[in-house]
C-alpha cells in the first residue's frame, strides 16, 4: 500500500482524513498544517501520495505546497470545496471535494498510485 503525507491546516479534517486512509490500508507518514513542514515532512519520509488542501493559507501556499511535492516525487490529490478553480489553475489535478467520502478518496488514490 501507499505512504501517504497529509497536508491540511484544519486539525479535524486532518484526523478524519487519517483515519479514512488508514481505513482504506494506507500508512500515513506525517500531517502538516502549513507549506514548511510539509516540505520538511516530504522531504524526509518520501511519501508516495500527498492529499493537501488547496487553500493552506491560502491559494498560492497551495499551489506553492503542490509544486515542491511534485518535485520531491510524490503524487498529490487536491483536498478543496473549490475544485472548479483547482481545474484551472491545474487541469490535470486529482480533487477530491470537502466534506469527502471515504469512497471517492479511496478511488482518487486508486487513480494515483496505479502503476504505469
Amino acid at each position: 500500500m501507499a505512504s501517504v503525507l497529509i497536508v491540511q491546516n484544519e486539525p479535524l479534517v486532518a484526523s478524519e482524513l487519517a483515519d479514512a486512509v488508514t481505513a482504506i490500508g494506507h500508512t500515513v507518514v506525517g500531517t502538516a498544517r502549513n507549506r514548511d513542514q510539509a516540505i520538511r515532512i516530504a522531504a524526509n519520509m518520501r511519501p508516495d501520495v500527498a492529499l493537501v488542501d488547496y487553500r493552506l493559507g491560502d491559494v498560492e501556499d497551495g499551489v506553492a505546497v503542490v509544486l515542491r511535492l511534485r518535485q520531491i516525487g510524490a503524487k498529490v490529490i487536491y483536498m478543496t470545496a473549490t475544485s472548479g478553480e483547482v481545474r484551472l489553475i491545474d487541469a490535470t489535478a486529482e480533487v477530491v471535494p470537502k466534506p469527502f467520502g471515504q469512497d471517492m478518496l479511496q478511488r482518487a488514490l486508486k487513480r494515483v498510485i496505479r502503476p504505469a
